[in-house]
C-alpha cells in the first residue's frame, strides 16, 4: 500500500478515482443521494422550446453510476426535455424525467421515459442507476404542459435513501 499526499494539498493533478473518493467521503454511506435544484417545470412560452416540453432548472445531484461509483453532477443552465406527442382522445400517460451517469462517469444525461398511454396511466420505471426527478402527466391531445401536471420525485436540498426513494 502506498500513502498518498492529502488530497488537494498541492497544486498537482489528481486522478478520477481520487475525486470520486472525495465525493464519497463528503456524503453519507453508499445508497444515499443528494439533490439541490434540478426542479422540473413547464417550459417557458415563447422561449423557442417545443410546446410539449419541460425545463430542468440548474442544480446538482449525486448519482450512483452503472459502475457503482458515486458521481457529483452539475447542471448550470436551464435544460429542456422534449416530450412525445400527446395521446389521442380518452387516453393520457405519465412520463418520467430522470438523470443518469453513463460510461463509468464520462457522460451525464437528463432524459425521459415515455409512459404507456392508458385511460388509467401509471408512472413508468426509470432506468437502473438513474435518479427520477419528476413525473409529468400528459393528457389527451395536450398542446402544452402546465406545472400542475408535474409531480416532483425529489425535494430540493434533501438527502434520499436511493433504494427506497424516501427522504433520509
Amino acid at each position: 500500500m502506498t500513502l498518498e499526499a492529502p488530497f488537494l494539498l498541492h497544486a498537482d493533478s489528481y486522478s478520477p478515482r481520487q475525486f470520486r473518493e472525495l465525493v464519497d467521503s463528503a456524503f453519507p454511506p453508499a445508497g444515499y443521494i443528494f439533490a439541490e435544484g434540478l426542479l422540473v417545470a413547464a417550459s417557458q412560452p415563447g422561449g423557442g422550446d417545443p410546446p410539449l416540453s419541460v425545463d430542468v432548472s440548474p442544480g446538482v445531484d449525486t448519482i450512483i453510476g452503472t459502475d457503482g461509483a458515486r458521481y457529483l453532477c452539475a447542471n448550470t443552465a436551464r435544460y429542456n426535455v422534449q416530450l412525445e406527442a400527446a395521446p389521442g382522445a380518452g387516453l393520457s400517460r405519465i412520463d418520467a424525467i430522470y438523470d443518469m451517469v453513463l460510461n463509468a462517469g464520462s457522460e451525464w444525461l437528463i432524459d425521459k421515459v415515455t409512459g404507456q398511454s392508458s385511460s388509467s396511466p401509471v408512472s413508468p420505471t426509470c432506468p437502473s442507476s438513474s435518479n427520477p426527478l419528476a413525473y409529468v402527466l400528459v393528457n389527451s391531445n395536450a398542446q402544452s404542459i402546465d406545472n400542475e401536471h408535474i409531480t416532483a420525485a425529489l425535494s430540493s436540498g434533501a438527502w434520499y435513501v436511493r433504494a427506497m426513494g424516501v427522504r433520509a
